[in-house]
């Protein structure tokens, strides 16, 4: 968008104006745009528009767009480094979250966001309401073996943990790895059927698994994935019962490879990447292709699925909801829990919030009515809840506090 236009939107957001089509131009030019392009443009914002209206509300508006800008620059105690993509500047930021955060709401309700007397220096006010700081969560992940039994892989060490089917169990530096022997199992071992495991993440816990075939499965945090020890069947066929995981799976095309989600959708591959996110808790589940292909069932409803598509499905109790098709997935979001980073887009504050709640094993307490409008940032899990509160409270119209394991949510 060349500046011009940038004007006339801005023109319009001011005036109250802006058509549902010119909303979603003035969010992704924000999002786009560089800092230095952005702040020239809003330079010339107020030597025409907010000179020539002369609004009393219109120069508020930009008045606190400059003082959001200032205040943000000051705070100098929220984790740079942590900081990595997506609107990361923080002057950039700041006039993203004055301008795209509520936009829609109309300008009133953007100056009363702003508007809200403020007592104490940001840094100070921050320094109080997050004295009690809260690290990543430290539980354990447990694998749960076949006769009932489990191991805490965190305390185990390194080397052969047990013996499951016709497959050794090795940890290795953070990884657990099924090794199938090469010789055949033994009549007893071939009477006994599969040997079923399962491995669980706690809240703040991820962790890499091998199977048998060679797949390789990578879990988030609060997942449990249900597998056999040894592959025996003609199909391979594992079962993620609540979570989120990402698979790499090993190619054979004689025995496909299937997962089923929490009894909700199945997902049948031959050898491909994708992701799956199906956390009890969330009313629909997702599926994310990054290489090969799969077919993403649920009840009757079918889907076949290309490289950078989504599958998304609503659950209910009658299977009734359509499979909704994302043709132009955000990869590096959807995966960003991979490389151990929060990458919020766009979101509600509620969704932002469940997935903390994940990662440092917090009760959220609202105080008030949710706060109203849409989050984006990236950000380390390695930091501190404070880093990333720290994060939204610069976006604005947000102020959190901490008090034990709570942390208390308002608008502001």
């Amino acid at each position: 968008m060349n500046t011009e236009g940038a004007l006339l939107l801005l023109e319009k957001f001011a005036n109250g104006n802006l058509s549902s089509e010119d909303n979603i131009q003035l969010q992704d030019w924000v999002s786009a745009a560089d800092s230095e392009t952005m702040e020239t443009i809003l330079q010339r914002y107020e030597a025409t528009v907010m000179q020539a209206t002369a609004s009393e509300t219109n120069q508020l508006l930009l008045q606190k767009i400059k003082e959001r800008i200032a205040a943000v620059e000051k705070v100098d105690s929220v984790p740079e480094n942590a900081v990595v993509r997506r609107m990361f500047n923080w002057k950039r930021t700041a006039v993203a979250a004055s301008i795209v955060l509520v936009v829609g709401l109309g300008t009133a309700a953007l100056v009363g966001v702003f508007t809200n007397k403020q007592t104490e220096p940001i840094a100070q006010s921050q320094q109080q309401r997050f004295k009690n700081d809260i690290a990543p969560a430290q539980d354990k992940a447990i694998l749960t073996l076949s006769d009932g039994s489990s191991i805490i892989l965190d305390d185990a060490n390194n080397g052969n943990l047990a013996t499951q089917g016709n497959s050794n169990i090795i940890k290795k530096d953070g990884q657990l790895v099924y090794n199938e022997s090469s010789k055949a199992p033994s009549p007893k071992e071939r009477a006994g059927g599969e040997a079923y495991n399962t491995i669980t993440t706690a809240k703040g816990k991820q962790y890499e698994l091998i199977l048998a075939d060679g797949t390789k499965v990578w879990l988030n945090a609060a997942t449990s994935l249900r597998f056999p020890a040894t592959f025996s069947g003609k199909d391979r066929v594992v079962e993620l019962t609540d979570g989120e995981a990402y698979f790499e799976v090993a190619h054979n095309s004689s025995r496909p490879f299937k997962v089923n989600v929490a009894g909700r959708g199945d997902i049948e591959v031959l050898g491909t990447h994708f992701n799956v996110n199906a956390y009890k808790e969330n009313a629909s589940i997702q599926t994310t292709l990054l290489e090969g292909a799969v077919k993403f069932t649920s009840g009757n409803r079918l889907q076949i699925l290309k490289p950078g598509q989504a599958a998304v499905v609503g659950v209910n109790t009658n299977n009734s909801n359509p499979i909704e098709l994302i043709p132009d997935a955000d990869i590096e979001h959807i995966m960003a829990w991979k490389d151990r980073l929060f990458d919020f887009d766009n979101e509600e504050l509620t969704g932002v919030m469940e997935e903390l709640s994940r990662w440092y094993d917090i009760d959220v307490v609202y105080q008030g009515p949710v706060p109203e409008g849409h989050y984006s940032g990236a950000i380390s899990r390695e930091v501190n809840i404070s880093g990333v509160l720290k994060m939204f409270e610069a976006l604005g119209g947000v102020e959190f506090s901490i008090d034990g394991n709570k942390v208390f949510v308002k608008a502001k």
